[in-house]
């Protein structure tokens, strides 16, 4: 393992967020989760240390326009390409119930990517960030029944949140300024 894989792995920072991280190597293998990882994923360190992503979180096989596994490779490898993070929007990605590989739950997710970079710039891995947003997600558009209950169409685009670079300017246009 890259010793920037590890470092970020083993940080304090990285251990100790509510908010749930893994840390992939170029190879996609799960180099480091962290506590808010497991408890949103239901793992264990043991179920996924040293695994590829995909292999511990499949697409759901019962469900023929699963798009998870697509989506979040694409994302990934256009981090790792282009050395940017990608902002993936909201995704459904089922996952496989802890000890159960057949018994698949809806999550609904809003991943975000980032490129993991050694002292030269050259990318040694991803840092890949989710929010479980299932329960948000049902009470704001909450799922019809049958065909159409799951709908990719309905989904609002990655653009939802501006990037985190355009979050942090502050705004100085007319509309921010206070009156006197």
């Amino acid at each position: 393992m890259h010793k920037v894989l590890r470092a970020t792995a083993e940080h304090q920072l990285f251990q100790v967020t509510a908010a749930p991280y893994v840390v992939l190597g170029t190879d996609l293998r799960i180099c480091g989760v962290n506590p808010a990882y497991l408890a949103a994923t239901g793992r264990t360190r043991d179920d996924l240390a040293g695994t590829l992503l995909f292999d511990a979180f499949p697409d759901n096989p019962e469900d023929p326009t699963a798009t998870g596994v697509r989506n979040l490779a694409a994302s990934l490898e256009r981090v790792l390409r282009r050395g940017t993070p990608h902002e993936m929007g909201v995704q459904r990605y089922d996952i496989a119930e802890p000890g159960d590989p057949t018994t698949f739950h809806p999550k609904i997710w809003s991943p975000v990517n980032s490129p993991l970079t050694d002292a030269d710039g050259r990318v040694v891995g991803a840092l890949h960030h989710v929010e479980d947003i299932t329960a948000a997600h049902d009470v704001l558009d909450p799922p019809s029944t049958g065909a159409d209950a799951w709908n990719p169409a309905r989904q609002p685009p990655a653009g939802c949140r501006p990037p985190a670079s355009r979050a942090a300017t502050p705004c100085t246009g007319p509309s921010c300024r206070r009156p006197s």
